[in-house]
């Protein structure tokens, strides 16, 4: 399947020529393989993409229906949910007003801590001051012990850029903890030293 393949254009053909591609999406992110999973949250930017362009309302729709899913009442919890909403809102960046306060509600909400922040430090890649008032929490998060959260929150605040954001990340100067993450670049899972996060503005 082009998803699995990355072929992003036959994703986009395929979008423009089907209906309900998010429900069908979504159902991607229940795969048992988490390189799988992944290559899915990037598909659902790809698609949302091309669905808002005729239609914001029904990226809406997928929104909302991943963030139903983030709770124990939906009955079918989406681990990857949050990674999903950061991915959309950096590819339809018009709707990031809307929905980053949602996301970011859960930034210590078990267990989607590294996913906020995953989703938080990618939609600061694109409007990176969507999450100024968010520098004091994303600090914090440098001093968490999990090494991803301290990565993913550094990508934020570079991206932010603030003087309070800059000036905390200096502590991550010489962390080298190693983190295992998707990379968009590649496709693939790499491994990365937390401080590297200090050279990935935009």
């Amino acid at each position: 399947m082009f998803v699995e393949a990355r072929d992003w254009l036959a994703l986009e053909q395929w979008t423009r020529n089907t209906s309900n591609v998010g429900a069908t999406l979504i159902s991607l992110l229940f795969d048992e393989n988490p390189l799988s999973r992944w290559r899915a949250v990037e598909a659902m930017g790809v698609a949302s993409r091309v669905i808002a362009d005729t239609s914001l309302e029904k990226v809406r729709r997928v929104i909302r229906r991943l963030i139903w899913q983030m709770n124990d009442e939906s009955g079918g919890v989406i681990w990857n949910a949050p990674e999903s909403l950061g991915e959309i809102l950096a590819c339809v960046p018009e709707l990031a007003p809307e929905y980053n306060r949602i996301l970011a509600y859960y930034l210590y909400t078990s267990p989607f801590e590294r996913g906020v922040h995953w989703g938080m430090a990618r939609i600061c890649e694109v409007t990176p001051e969507i999450y100024n008032d968010y520098t004091p929490m994303l600090v914090g998060s440098l001093r968490d012990e999990d090494p991803f959260i301290r990565y993913q929150a550094a990508r934020a605040l570079v991206n932010v850029g603030n003087e309070e954001g800059l000036t905390a990340l200096q502590r991550l100067a010489n962390d080298e903890n190693k983190v295992k993450m998707y990379d968009r670049t590649t496709g693939e899972f790499g491994v990365f030293p937390v401080n590297s996060a200090l050279l990935t503005k935009g």
